[in-house]
């Protein structure tokens, strides 16, 4: 299954330099990085269902009541740790994650067209996309551009830092 993303080569490396030769642009472009991923959190928060879902509670092995709609939007959240994707460590400079069980679980049955009886009845009540998938879709051609445009600012000014200093 895809990822809802924006993919940038060496932006990490890119905004380590940026802080290193100034300092105040790095903190604008991160501001404004944060800012286009919280739109995309608070979007997904607001689709996520605010009450418990039925039949959602006391799944075997998991620690919580199933499908709590304060718990699920709580942790759904932006982050800036490293993931891992099939047994690598991904860098993700900026990403926006749902941490609970039940929220993934809201937000991604039936994605891989699964037709259960589960899968089913999530769909009838709740449609196709939902959560993070249906912000990010929606907010696509918003954020994504303003991210963009973000990163080739801070490229810019690296590039023309590393110039002033010599470099190529």
């Amino acid at each position: 299954m895809p990822l809802a993303e924006v993919r940038v080569k060496n932006l990490k490396q890119t905004m380590d330099l940026l802080k290193a030769y100034a300092p105040e642009q790095a903190k604008e472009i991160n501001k404004r990085i944060t800012t286009e991923a919280t739109k995309v959190r608070d979007r997904a928060r607001d689709y996520m269902p605010s009450v418990a879902l039925s039949n959602w509670n006391n799944w075997p092995d998991h620690a919580s009541d199933g499908y709590v709609g304060s718990v699920v939007k709580a942790k759904t959240k932006t982050t800036r740790a490293n993931n891992r994707s099939r047994g690598q460590v991904v860098s993700n400079y900026i990403g926006v994650v749902n941490g609970d069980a039940a929220g993934a679980i809201f937000q991604t049955a039936g994605r891989g067209g699964s037709t259960d009886m589960f899968v089913s009845n999530l769909l009838t009540k709740f449609g196709g996309t939902r959560g993070l998938w249906k912000a990010f879709d929606e907010l696509k051609g918003e954020v994504e551009p303003a991210i963009m445009a973000a990163v080739e600012d801070a490229q810019r000014i690296v590039t023309a830092k590393l110039n002033q200093l010599g470099g190529e």
